[in-house]
């Protein structure tokens, strides 16, 4: 970060000053545009959407930064690497100081963004959810249909995740090693169910190869 940030923090030294600096570097710019949106009268039809889009940097636990209780941190599809803070502003809509846990992926930000608008969106598959009754708190969380049936699938190298209500399966090693994990009961992962429950690890792997395969379609139609 720039000196006029990380001069702050001197007496913190190296790493953890340019840390502690962009935080502040960061938090001062989104200052500056929600002022700016108040003073011009633009705040109420605005929606914010503010998330970090993966754990803390650094392999090392003495790095800046922390994803606890979760294990594993920036780059890895472990819940410390993939599951972040988001936050919405809408003042207009969307009732401040609400939480959810209702898992969101950037993916939903299109459909859901659409839905406020009234947009139609072409006859297509999308990988993304309008979150729309739970951004207005008419989606229930864990009792929500949107918690029990969502599905995320990620792919970052040869690691792979796939998500499906709050089971979880996943392979660091494009499937030769192979986890499975309830995150409603166990979100730190500490207790590999894949041994136990194998016609579930079955079904989500096929889920999953399902679902790459369609990624590798659209990507060559998009070509």
């Amino acid at each position: 970060t720039g000196k006029k940030w990380s001069a702050r923090y001197q007496s913190l030294g190296g790493y953890h000053q340019h840390y502690y600096g962009c935080i502040s570097a960061l938090d001062h710019q989104v200052g500056r545009l929600r002022s700016f949106l108040k003073r011009e009268g633009l705040a109420d039809q605005t929606m914010i959407w503010f998330a970090s889009d993966n754990g803390p940097e650094g392999r090392s636990f003495s790095a800046p930064g922390s994803a606890w209780p979760f294990r594993g941190r920036k780059r890895s599809l472990l819940e410390g690497g993939i599951r972040v803070p988001a936050i919405v502003e809408w003042p207009a809509r969307v009732s401040a100081g609400r939480r959810t846990r209702v898992p969101a992926v950037t993916s939903d930000y299109l459909p859901t963004i659409a839905d406020f608008c009234g947009a139609t969106l072409p006859d297509k598959p999308y990988d993304g959810i309008s979150l729309r009754s739970v951004l207005m708190g008419s989606g229930k969380d864990a009792s929500s249909p949107i918690m029990a049936t969502r599905v995320i699938g990620f792919q970052s190298g040869p690691q792979v995740a796939w998500m499906k209500g709050a089971m979880k399966y996943y392979s660091p090693d494009q499937g030769e090693t192979e986890m499975l994990f309830d995150l409603d009961q166990d979100p730190e992962e500490a207790y590999d169910l894949s041994k136990a429950s194998v016609e579930l690890l079955n079904r989500m792997r096929g889920e999953f190869e399902d679902w790459q395969v369609d990624c590798q379609n659209s990507a060559k139609s998009i070509r």
